[in-house]
């Protein structure tokens, strides 16, 4: 049992009975909802995140055809308000670090931002009408909005069968959120995952009655800061040759939270800790959305002085490859 706080249960209760209510409101027609007139994918999780709604988002559009397409994110974590529309210039303060990722990957896609899902999905439709197709990423938990195909995302680890709501749990919404999923996909899935491991955890999503399948996050290539080419293996410090795609010795870990804003006071600090090195000998690594939001600040110092490299990731589903492309595509060509 993944009861992670069971003291706090009796308030996990309460939480979990307001949400019952306010779900049940919506499925009564007494709080408003409605199905924008275009094609949507959604995705999303119960949960407070950590299921990896980026790298799938990411996924699904290359699936499509970039030209038809379009995605629309909360933008969260940026200092703005409304509707904005993202490039790869765009700053990550001002769209949030995850929107200007997957604008990066996608530049013929068009990528959007707003916390008000139908709006912004309004004004796509105005602005770009030849687009025929959204993805919405994390907006299964807006109930406003109908989405025309629904993808929960719950990870392998802590499936949302297993997990409470807060404050007990991580669960943002009920349990029975998951019967508007159209599919169920297990995140973050061991490669060491057997078939009857696989079989197991999804007898407890069967009475769903929808496919659930099975991803990994796989680990793609360094990429220098400076771009825009990949770093070679020659072109990298010591300390990321050898093992520049699998396990990397480790001189010193900088943890901020998910979308911390860095300042100049962080790149100094990780300036200081490398210049403590031979010259050549060490180099700082991080995720690629981490990297999002250091480009702006390292753009305005002299970087190249600090070897900075992030990792690209990507999702895998295996087995389920085929089913599951074939799910989103069927969809995008109805």
């Amino acid at each position: 049992m993944n009861q992670t706080r069971p003291w706090l249960l009796p308030f996990a209760w309460i939480y979990a009975a307001a949400v019952w209510i306010r779900n049940k409101c919506f499925d009564a027609g007494i709080f408003g909802s409605e199905s924008p007139s275009g094609k949507t994918v959604v995705i999303g999780n119960l949960s407070l995140g950590g299921t990896g709604k980026t790298p799938h988002a990411d996924y699904i559009l290359s699936l499509l055809d970039p030209f038809k397409t379009a995605l629309l994110s909360r933008g969260y974590g940026r200092q703005t308000k409304g509707f904005r529309t993202v490039t790869k210039n765009s700053n990550p303060f001002e769209v949030g670090d995850e929107p200007l990722l997957l604008a990066s990957r996608h530049p013929e896609a068009v990528v959007a931002v707003c916390e008000d899902r139908l709006s912004g999905l309004a004004k796509l439709k105005k602005l770009f009408p030849e687009k025929e197709l959204t993805v919405l990423d994390d907006a299964f938990q807006h109930r406003k909005l109908r989405g025309g195909l629904n993808i929960l995302l719950t990870t392998w680890r802590l499936p949302f069968t297993d997990d409470y709501c807060l404050p007990a749990g991580s669960l943002r919404d009920h349990k029975v959120r998951a019967r508007d999923a159209h599919a169920i996909v297990v995140t973050k899935t061991p490669k060491s995952a057997t078939p009857a491991e696989r079989a197991e955890k999804a007898a407890a999503m069967e009475y769903l009655k929808v496919p659930v399948f099975f991803s990994n996050i796989i680990e793609g290539r360094v990429v220098h800061f400076a771009g825009p080419g990949y770093a070679s293996a020659e072109s990298l410090p010591n300390i990321l040759q050898a093992e520049a795609r699998k396990q990397f010795p480790v001189k010193g870990h900088f943890k901020y939270r998910d979308h911390h804003r860095f300042t100049g006071a962080d790149l100094q600090r990780i300036r200081n800790f490398i210049g403590s090195f031979a010259p050549g000998s060490a180099g700082v690594l991080t995720t690629e959305k981490d990297a999002v939001r250091f480009m702006p600040l390292v753009k305005s110092a002299e970087f190249e002085k600090i070897p900075m490299y992030y990792k690209e990731i990507a999702v895998d589903f295996g087995s389920d490859t085929a089913t599951f492309n074939k799910l989103i595509t069927d969809y995008a060509q109805s």
